[in-house]
């Protein structure tokens, strides 16, 4: 499986329960690097790539999002799973490849990225790209 996660410089994902930031041009990269695959989510996250969508007519007909409450457990070897609050056991799970998309900034956060699940994988792309409400945003992609 193939994990996306949004980190601020701390790798910082959530506070107080709720994302520490978001960009619809991050929105739009995921939907143009998952084209061909199924991208899970769970009911938290969909909203913000529904309301992208709907504020952006984005075109994700080439896209197929599945919404579960435990996308990780239904994730298969070619899927992607947008993960936020879902808690990543890397020993159950077959984690190819880990996309992170960098805020380049600090926000205030009590849960940070495990990184520990980059262990083993080689960082093998970083592009960085303007955002809407970020200056830069940094995409890699860690296998």
């Amino acid at each position: 499986m193939i994990l996306i996660y949004t980190v601020d410089e701390n790798y910082g994902i959530l506070f107080n329960n709720r994302r520490v930031s978001r960009d619809r041009e991050v929105v739009k990269d995921i939907f143009s690097i998952t084209m061909d695959k199924r991208l899970f989510m769970d009911e938290y996250s969909v909203e913000m790539f529904e309301n992208a969508i709907l504020e952006n007519d984005i075109d994700v007909s080439d896209n197929e999002l599945i919404v579960e409450p435990d996308p990780i457990s239904v994730c298969g070897d070619n899927d992607v799973c947008f993960v936020e609050k879902e808690i990543i056991d890397k020993n159950k799970c077959n984690i190819e490849e880990i996309i992170l998309y960098k805020w380049n900034r600090l926000y205030p956060s009590d849960v940070q990225f495990d990184e520990s699940l980059l262990e083993g994988k080689e960082l093998v792309e970083s592009y960085d790209f303007q955002g809407y409400s970020h200056e830069r945003i940094t995409r890699e992609i860690w296998r």
